[in-house]
């Protein structure tokens, strides 16, 4: 029998897939498709959305008023004769007070809007992961699948070799093995592949068959790392310290005094056939006597102006932490990824060349080459783990970043 050299076996293999892919009618989703779809359907994006409706329902209206104070008198007043006295009156804060309150409804407005772009951006995020990760899984399938052949080629012509006396069996054996290893490997592969694809469907709420329309490839890309002004987590905690200081206006407003207006109408009736009715008019104002809990109220909002500004630094000084960590692990995945595509795959997928062709002319034993295609096999592992961790930190740098 005539063995074949590693890249050419896995040359066929890849035309083989190909056509059996352009045979394949599955539908192809692009990921900014998938992502398009995720953020439409997302409890989370809804959620916020109708929060936003709230905010949007309070601030419309700047004037709220109390109740009105409606009151009716029935008995004698003046003589025997029964009088009855009808009465209105309502009280009004000043201006300012219903302007402060509007100020702070239309800043959490603006901040459930922020955090709109950040939920987004969250929903972009979780699904992009997914995404690489089964287009990770795709790849790995594709060379355990070419291993598998491999290998299964190896252990028919070992077959051969052992029924026509050639080998003691120690060899078929082996081979054996390496076949049993690398089917476990594809049937956990495709245990990922089933689990990735179920989540994927819950997220998008589609239940309908389709691939990735690209592969996993790396894709490098230079990165500002410099926290814009407009990133929502800052925009969110500016809005947020922003309404503490409307609330603490607010409050200081709620302190001055209240004015009344009020009208009324009732009868005076002296004779019995007295029927005339008086009208009157009552302007008033109400003034806080007792202030100190007043006073703590202002006290407790300024104190929450401070936590709130106190809480912005600390998100942000994380935030700014998290991106310089992730912006080294993303240097990191890239040089891990040249050094294995530009060194270690040329060099193990050589050396399988090389150990396929001194098997075939009968310098190395099954032993050796076996050991070899196993290194081989591990390098083209470690070039996918790379991509992974590579387009992993790529997008986690870009959430981070609000990219």
């Amino acid at each position: 029998t005539v063995k074949q050299p590693l890249l050419v076996i896995i040359a066929i293999c890849l035309m083989s897939s190909f056509n059996a892919s352009a045979q394949n009618s599955i539908p192809k989703r692009t990921k900014e498709q998938v992502i398009a779809r995720a953020i439409e359907v997302a409890p989370l994006i809804k959620s916020t959305a109708a929060q936003s409706g709230y905010f949007s329902a309070l601030s419309a209206n700047r004037f709220d008023p109390a109740k009105a104070n409606l009151k009716a008198d029935f008995g004698n007043v003046n003589s025997a004769l029964n009088d009855s006295k009808f009465f209105i009156e309502q009280t009004f804060d000043l201006p300012m007070v219903y302007k402060q309150q509007q100020n702070v409804y239309a800043s959490m407005l603006k901040a459930n809007q922020y955090q709109a772009l950040l939920d987004k951006q969250f929903v972009k995020w979780s699904v992009e992961q997914l995404f690489i990760h089964w287009q990770y899984l795709l790849s790995k399938e594709l060379v355990l699948k070419q291993f598998q052949q491999l290998y299964a080629k190896q252990l028919s012509e070992s077959e051969a070799r052992y029924a026509a006396g050639q080998d003691n069996g120690l060899e078929r054996l082996n081979i054996q093995n390496w076949v049993a290893q690398n089917e476990q490997n594809v049937l956990r592969n495709n245990v990922e592949l089933k689990t990735i694809q179920s989540q994927l469907g819950l997220v998008l709420q589609d239940s309908s068959h389709f691939i990735p329309a690209e592969p996993l490839t790396a894709q490098v890309q230079l990165v500002d790392t410099v926290l814009a002004a407009n990133h929502p987590l800052y925009s969110i905690w500016q809005q947020k310290l922003q309404t503490a200081l409307f609330e603490t206006q607010l409050q200081k407003a709620k302190n001055l005094p209240q004015w009344s207006v009020g009208a009324a109408n009732q009868s005076f009736r002296v004779v019995a056939t007295d029927q005339q009715r008086y009208n009157s008019v009552t302007v008033g104002m109400n003034i806080p006597l007792f202030t100190k809990y007043a006073r703590q109220r202002v006290k407790a909002s300024e104190y929450n102006e401070q936590f709130v500004a106190s809480e912005q630094e600390k998100v942000m000084q994380e935030l700014r932490i998290n991106i310089q960590k992730a912006w080294g692990n993303y240097q990191q995945a890239i040089e891990v990824c040249q050094y294995l595509n530009k060194q270690l795959l040329p060099n193990t997928r050589k050396m399988g060349d090389m150990a396929s062709f001194s098997f075939q002319q009968g310098q190395i034993n099954y032993i050796e080459w076996s050991n070899s295609m196993n290194q081989v096999q591990v390098a083209e592992q470690q070039y996918l783990d790379a991509l992974l961790t590579l387009n992993m930190q790529q997008s986690y740098l870009y959430y981070l970043l609000s990219k």
